[in-house]
């Protein structure tokens, strides 16, 4: 047979392909039932067709198998095979959309008119399969159990709860075990089948946000199991709750001594700890119950879906794709406003990044800032722009309640940037110099507990540093000496904390004894990390008794080493009058203390050459994160960013 040739397609009038995947033959034909065959089609949107769209993950992109449409051939992925396989009907004809197939990979101008139609073809869909592969690892069993927890859950009040709840709502105690009993039995999710499952590579593509969310509705397939998108994400959600309650329950039942001796209870500990929870698959199916909490408003804006898919929370959960131009252009459909934004497969990455920023600093999204983190992957990034492909810390001023500016740096005062339309790669922006970098301390990164970070000192020392910081500040005179002793327990949090229900807020005095009890707890804690990592006979009983003193954590304190975890990767420092704070890793004494008029948060600025600068980072500096320095009426000054 000859190759398959694509007709073309009118993007401007809405056509696009659809497939026509036939039923399986006759075991008595001739033809080999195995082979998967179809028929393709030019159709119009417009004229609102009936099909399925497949959503799915490439895996391996070499060809490796062959498909016959229309008496031609044409080579697919061994994940397409495996899917037309599993979902072709034994009588009849189904329609599918599926990129792979309906648009000309060879030809990119035809990729990205057709990636603007990507919109309109998942809300055109009467439904969407998402192919997550063949069953594996006992995957026909967990389904089964994911179906039924769903469908109970789905009827329960337990989903209306917040986490954070049961420990103070009597209600939540009521409505979790109304849906135990509902359930007939104490539910067994199997761990590792659940593990697998919730960390497939389909969770972790940056398509499939789009896909998922713009669908109508979502069967998920796996071998010849489904299920719907209501009973995944109820299921979901209750195993969150099923495993919260259950770990509570088996700390209070059991003293740490009984658990690190008795090898079961070491291991059901360790089987808790290292639980599948806030898993790939939890943060994909939010981000579909996010974006339909946003119709009535028209959807997300664009720096905001930017920012919720990229920026990597505290699961660490980041989202992938083969060609970096669709970390941007993958994302597109869901925007209410994409600034003209067309997706282009010939331009350079870095052009493509640099155009986004652009727009969206002209838009007066200068917050953008604080996405700007180093290193780069992309070469030839202004330090203004966002690299999307790296993977982006959650910048600290993000952890409070959405849509609010709990920090104002910048006062009452709006944004002003200017950007050329060329691609010179610089930016202008108004804003105000503070101060310069004097001194400058280590690095601040928080290891897990298993790595003993306590061991290392690291911790005691960020505190230390940050103390002699502000005993230097003290001595300068510049800053009021109340102003420096907030800064000494603020400054290792970013000035926030949680509240008794879980909320970020701004930090209350009562982080000042937080701090005082994460010091104490250091020795407690170390050996108690050592011991987690050791296996039952490598454990010294002559040890134990230290632990004698390792009561449970508190709140506050619990809050206090949280926030200290998300202030990782940066580096104490004072400025020349005795502003203490923390900055990015690679700034160096000399350097720049800016205030950019409309920003939340400080931010530091390394000279270049020609009057620019670069931007280094975000900076927290207690004493300016509300305007008072823009209360001194201070110059205003233009920064060429480069």
């Amino acid at each position: 047979m000859e190759k398959f040739k694509y007709h073309p397609v009118i993007s401007s009038l809405s056509q696009i392909r659809l497939v026509y995947l036939l039923p399986q033959r006759s075991p008595g034909d001739v033809e080999d039932e195995e082979q998967i065959r179809c028929g393709m089609k030019i159709v119009s949107l417009d004229e609102c067709p009936e099909y399925t769209a497949l959503s799915y993950t490439w895996g391996d992109p070499s060809p490796t198998s062959v498909l016959i449409v229309d008496n031609h051939i044409i080579q697919i992925t061994k994940s397409v095979e495996a899917a037309l396989l599993y979902l072709r009907h034994e009588k009849d004809t189904m329609t599918l959309w599926m990129d792979q197939l309906c648009i000309n990979q060879e030809d990119n101008v035809e990729k990205g008119e057709q990636v603007q139609l990507m919109k309109a073809i998942y809300q055109g869909a009467k439904d969407v399969v998402a192919w997550l592969g063949p069953a594996a690892n006992e995957s026909d069993h967990l389904i089964d159990i994911l179906s039924q927890a769903g469908e109970e859950a789905s009827r329960s009040r337990l989903l209306q709860l917040d986490l954070s709840d049961e420990e103070r709502d009597l209600e939540y105690t009521d409505s979790y075990n109304r849906l135990v009993k509902r359930l007939g039995q104490e539910p067994s999710f199997p761990m590792e089948s659940l593990r697998s499952f919730v960390n497939k590579p389909y969770w972790t593509r940056v398509w499939i946000v789009q896909e998922l969310s713009l669908a109508q509705d979502v069967i998920f397939a796996c071998g010849n199991k489904r299920i719907s998108y209501n009973h995944l994400r109820h299921a979901l959600i209750f195993y969150a709750h099923y495993h919260r309650v259950s770990f509570k329950d088996f700390r209070d039942r059991n003293s740490l001594q009984a658990i690190v001796l008795d090898p079961e209870k070491l291991q059901t500990f360790r089987n808790f700890v290292s639980a599948p929870i806030f898993s790939p698959a939890d943060k994909m199916l939010a981000s579909r119950y996010k974006y339909s909490c946003q119709i009535e408003n028209k959807g997300h804006d664009l720096y905001g879906i930017l920012k919720y898919c990229h920026v990597i929370d505290n699961s660490e959960i980041r989202l992938e794709a083969t060609n970096h131009l669709d970390k941007i252009y993958g994302l597109l459909g869901l925007a209410r406003d994409t600034f003209g934004i067309r997706p282009d497969y010939l331009e350079p990455i870095s052009e493509a990044y640099t155009n986004t920023a652009r727009v969206l600093m002209r838009s007066g999204q200068v917050d953008l800032l604080w996405l700007c983190q180093f290193p780069k992957s992309i070469q030839k990034l202004p330090t203004w722009v966002p690299d999307w492909s790296a993977p982006l810390q959650n910048p600290y001023g993000t952890d409070f309640a959405p849509n609010t500016r709990t920090f104002s740096a910048s006062g009452k005062r709006s944004a002003c940037v200017t950007c050329p339309d060329d691609l010179n790669g610089f930016i202008t922006l108004r804003g105000v110099a503070v101060d310069e970098v004097a001194a400058i301390g280590s690095t601040w990164v928080q290891a897990g507990t298993n790595q003993l970070d306590e061991e290392t000192g690291v911790t005691s020392r960020f505190l230390a540093e940050i103390d002699q910081l502000c005993d230097e500040a003290l001595l300068l005179g510049h800053q009021d000496p109340g102003l420096l002793s907030e800064a000494r327990w603020r400054t290792a949090i970013g000035d926030k904390e949680h509240t008794d229900r879980g909320m970020t807020v701004r930090a209350t005095s009562r982080c000042s004894k937080a701090r005082e009890a994460v010091l104490s707890r250091i020795e407690p804690r170390r050996i108690n990390g050592e011991i987690q990592t050791l296996s039952q006979d490598q454990i010294d009983p002559d040890r134990l008794p230290a632990l004698g003193t390792f009561q449970p954590i508190g709140k506050e304190e619990r809050s206090y080493r949280h926030f200290m975890g998300k202030m990782s990767n940066r580096r104490p420092f004072r400025s020349r009058n005795g502003y203490v704070g923390l900055g990015p890793v690679h700034m160096l004494p000399g350097d720049v203390l800016c205030i950019v008029l409309g920003a939340q948060v400080p931010y530091i600025l390394g000279h270049s050459e020609a009057h620019r600068y670069q931007l280094l980072g975000e900076a927290y500096v207690h004493g300016i994160m509300d305007g008072e320095f823009m209360e001194k009426d201070p110059v205003i000054k233009e920064f060429t960013l480069c």
